[in-house]
């Protein structure tokens, strides 16, 4: 008995929780990160060439923004694709079949900010792949913490990152957002505010489509900023709880596991593991 009260001792705190839980450190301003730690990180790519993020919500369901294909596509280019898995854009590649952009979408005053992208092909679920869940509330606390991420540029006017990062970025009041905003754009009940008023950390070109992610669950989708981490204008993101529905209606997409309970699942089928064995030799 003794045994077995000591090898699940060992089993929880000794278990490497670091590839499960990413530490909060602080794309523009932010870190070089492990696709470990955002296993749902897609990219998307024409010709090879990354343009637009996305999130995985189903095996062959990706979360984007409309702003990055415009319109609906039954039938997609072969130079189309997205890839997963990787610190890298140039992961594993699938082929995308179908697009769907929200019929709402206005590119003029970017509401309905979303697609859905269909892949040909199930992706293969592991360590570096997995489904993230799409949060269903309407509003987040005011100040808490959200972890933008993707492959854009570090600064404004600049280049492509060549690995994954992340910034921490804090929710905004969309009643202060519509203020920073009220000369240039509505901001509606479908999107949600994110950054620091000082600037210096925010999402920017080619993190477009990308996602924002609080407490484990898909939050927003990066659809647009005046600029890059600018002073007083916060980032802008599609406020996925509200259109959740839709998504529902439109994809095969379920409540699922996402990243917080495969790792769970992992550390439970271990526990059960060394409980078998530690009864073998009581």
């Amino acid at each position: 008995m003794y045994q077995l009260i000591y090898l699940i001792f060992l089993l929880i705190f000794n278990f490497p929780i670091d590839l499960c839980i990413e530490t909060n450190t602080r794309i523009v301003g932010g870190n070089i990160t492990d696709i470990k730690h955002l296993p749902y990180q897609v990219s998307i790519k024409y010709f090879g060439l990354h343009f637009c993020g996305g999130a995985l919500i189903t095996r062959n369901t990706v979360l984007s923004a409309a702003h990055c294909f415009t319109e609906s596509l039954t039938s997609v280019s072969p130079f189309y694709a997205v890839s997963v898995g990787s610190n890298t854009t140039t992961g594993i590649v699938y082929q995308i079949k179908s697009v769907l952009v929200h019929p709402m979408y206005d590119p003029d005053t970017i509401n309905y900010d979303i697609s859905l992208l269909t892949l040909k092909n199930n992706v293969t679920l592991s360590e570096t792949v997995s489904l993230i869940q799409i949060s269903e509330k309407d509003s987040y606390t005011t100040g808490s913490l959200a972890t933008v991420s993707g492959w854009g540029y570090e600064k404004e006017n600049g280049t492509l990152s060549t690995l994954l990062r992340k910034v921490n970025v804090p929710v905004i009041n969309r009643r202060d957002c519509k203020q920073l905003y009220q000369n240039m754009i509505t901001i509606t009940r479908y999107m949600i505010c994110a950054g620091f008023y000082e600037g210096g950390k925010d999402a920017c070109q080619g993190d477009s489509g990308g996602p924002l992610v609080q407490n484990n669950q898909l939050i927003g989708v990066v659809s647009f900023g005046m600029g890059c981490a600018r002073r007083g204008y916060p980032g802008v993101y599609t406020n996925v709880a509200n259109l959740v529905q839709w998504v529902k209606k439109n994809s095969n997409y379920q409540m699922n596991y996402g990243v917080k309970n495969f790792c769970v699942n992992r550390l439970l089928i271990s526990t059960v593991m060394i409980m078998v064995y530690a009864m073998q030799v009581v």
